[in-house]
């Protein structure tokens, strides 16, 4: 496994980096450029659509863990998956994934955005990562822009 860490600029505050960072065994890594969200309408439902989603009111919680299962694969050009708490990703997610703190797992992989507080990484990661604290676990596989407060990265 190779690391190559270029920190391209500091940013203008002075806790945050800007960093490339990429651990592969692959010869040519690929980072897909991410799309801007379009920006439309408000979505305006019909009555009956209305009562039904009200059913699916959000989570006060703020221990809840949503798992991408890893039979699970998530994709689309324009696909965000946003959580208010903890993602655990154990399946294949080509999106922009948003939470407050957010897990790949050692089978899990994410081609896209990832935004959180916190972002472990124990599988493969090609993405651009903006979280405060980023923790790269021994077996992560990662081809990533890094915007992170702090850095971990564990020997292996």
């Amino acid at each position: 496994m190779i690391l190559t860490a270029a920190i391209a600029r500091r940013l203008k505050s002075p806790v945050r980096q800007f960093g490339v960072l990429c651990m592969s065994d692959a010869k040519s890594p690929f980072l897909p450029p991410i799309m801007p969200l379009p920006t439309s309408a408000p979505l305006t439902l019909a009555p009956a659509h209305a009562r039904a989603l009200a059913s699916f009111a959000r989570s006060k919680k703020t221990n809840t863990v949503s798992v991408i299962g890893d039979d699970l694969t998530i994709m689309g050009e324009k696909v965000v998956i946003v959580s208010q708490n903890r993602i655990q990703i154990d399946g294949d997610v080509m999106a922009e994934v948003r939470a407050r703190d957010v897990e790949i797992g050692r089978d899990g992989s994410v081609i896209g955005t990832v935004a959180a507080d916190t972002g472990r990484v124990v599988g493969g990661v090609q993405a651009r990562m903006h979280a405060g604290l980023v923790s790269l676990h021994e077996t992560a596989t990662v081809c990533a822009e890094v915007v992170h407060e702090s850095l971990q990265v564990a020997s292996g």
